[in-house]
């Protein structure tokens, strides 16, 4: 992906725990076939809205293409929104949050849902786990 350098992608994969920040499976393999980074504002957006190449915006995903993922975001866009996955151009990647999937015990043969829990990614690139208000 354009203007994402080596060093910038190192602090995404430190950051998000070097695993798909949708699903929670660990990132293995080559990025641009088996992972990429995604831009949660989409980055032909980058001349109008400064904020598509903020730390904030970008995540690690597994799967490229239609494949992963990526493809499920392609698949499932409403989800995808309200997950904080994909945002729309005047929303800021600081302050919504995402929902991050939990990857499921590998040891089981049933179905197991997907958790998510969501989290705020800052610009600095740290993420902070979001809390909810009692009594909601």
């Amino acid at each position: 992906m354009t203007n994402v350098t080596a060093s910038l992608v190192d602090q995404l994969l430190r950051r998000d725990c070097r695993r798909c920040v949708s699903c929670g499976r660990a990132i293995t393999g080559a990025r641009g076939t088996d992972w990429d980074v995604h831009y949660r504002i989409p980055r032909k957006r980058a001349s109008q809205n400064p904020l598509v190449r903020s730390m904030a915006n970008l995540l690690i995903i597994c799967g490229t293409g239609e494949r992963g993922c990526c493809g499920e975001f392609q698949r499932n866009p409403r989800v995808a929104r309200w997950r904080g996955l994909v945002l729309w151009d005047s929303q800021n990647p600081e302050t919504v949050p995402v929902q991050v999937g939990v990857e499921p015990p590998d040891d089981t043969s049933s179905y197991v849902p997907l958790v998510v829990r969501p989290w705020r990614y800052s610009e600095a690139g740290f993420r902070t786990q979001v809390r909810e208000e009692a009594g909601r």
